[in-house]
């Protein structure tokens, strides 16, 4: 429910900004709200683990290539100065 919510508002916060990589960055932010809140709630209902335990995986991963794409943005931004 924390990782899920917390991936939500970044989302959220995403969604007006204007940098080099800022299509991407929601773009996989929101794929890792796809994964995350229907983990959520088939965790909730059914409790399905090893579908739970993929769908955790795939958020992971999107958060992952997230952290990737920040890196990269933050590497060229530096380079403009």
């Amino acid at each position: 429910f924390i990782a899920a919510s917390i991936n939500l508002i970044s989302t959220l916060l995403k969604i007006g900004v204007r940098n080099m990589l800022s299509a991407e960055l929601f773009a996989s932010s929101l794929v890792a709200d796809l994964h995350l809140i229907p983990a959520l709630v088939i965790m909730m209902n059914s409790g399905f683990n090893s579908i739970v335990f993929g769908l955790a995986l795939g958020g992971l991963v999107a958060n992952a290539f997230s952290m990737v794409l920040i890196l990269i943005e933050a590497g060229k931004s530096r380079d403009d100065f």
